[in-house]
């Protein structure tokens, strides 16, 4: 089980401090991975006589190596030797693990976006209804604010589709320059609904003179409705939420 030969590649493999390998057994070599599994590997095929195919894994260096060793057949009266073969294939790994991720996100991102054209029909049902519902008795103060819940828990669930179905197509930015009291306003407008079902005042605090930005005008809409419809719904009835925007000076 003594080495005898060893090429450059695996030389380089046991680091430089291991320039004088040859003459000892792979179990002195080291105890960390890859040597750990081949010292195993050797030892099963001196036992088995049959070739023996394995991975050893260094988790907290990100390597990964396929291991192969075989018992090689020598003439009469030479000694029988044990062919250890180490191949790094950490980028092989870690190209399937990233093909594999990608799948799955592809897979989930289809199944995603099925889920929510499903959903959008028996939602519309639900809206239709309670608009009805709204029209028969919506002056009914016992009844007004039931619908009212029922009308903004169908905006929610309308607002999720339509994230759902953004989730489901590739992220493509539209950058144009846009004035930011443009968007906010659009912002307080579509959340102006929420503010009087939840009695809390929407107040305006933009500056006027604001420059324009290269931003996507309809992502950045969406995520100053999420921030302002969020602080609407945790602030108490009677309280105001502010949508603040100014130039910073420099």
């Amino acid at each position: 089980g003594r080495l005898t030969r060893i090429n450059r590649h695996a030389l380089s493999l046991l680091g430089p401090e291991f320039g004088d390998v040859l003459g000892h057994t792979v179990r002195e070599l080291d105890d960390l991975e890859p040597w750990r599994s081949a010292t195993r590997m050797v030892e099963a095929v001196v036992q088995t006589r049959e070739r023996a195919t394995t991975r050893a894994v260094d988790a907290s260096a990100g390597r990964t190596w396929e291991l192969t060793a075989y018992l090689a057949l020598a003439g009469k009266g030479s000694d029988e030797r044990i062919i250890l073969m180490v191949r790094d294939i950490s980028r092989l790994v870690e190209l399937q693990e990233s093909l594999r991720h990608s799948e799955t996100m592809s897979a989930m991102g289809s199944l995603v976006a099925g889920v929510a054209h499903e959903v959008r029909n028996p939602l519309f049902s639900i809206s239709a209804t309670v608009d009805a519902l709204e029209s028969e008795l919506g002056k009914e103060k016992e009844y007004a604010e039931l619908t009212g819940l029922l009308r903004s828990q169908v905006n929610r669930l309308r607002q999720l589709m339509r994230d759902l179905l953004d989730y489901g197509k590739p992220p493509v930015l539209r950058l144009a320059p846009v004035h930011p009291r443009e968007v906010l306003r659009r912002a307080m407008r579509a959340c102006a609904g929420l503010a009087r079902e939840r009695e809390v005042s929407l107040i305006d605090v933009v500056q006027d003179d604001m420059p324009a930005i290269q931003v996507d005008g309809s992502r950045l809409e969406q995520v100053f409705q999420n921030l302002l419809a969020n602080a609407i719904q945790h602030s108490q009835r009677g309280g105001e939420v502010r949508a603040l925007a100014r130039v910073r000076p420099e």
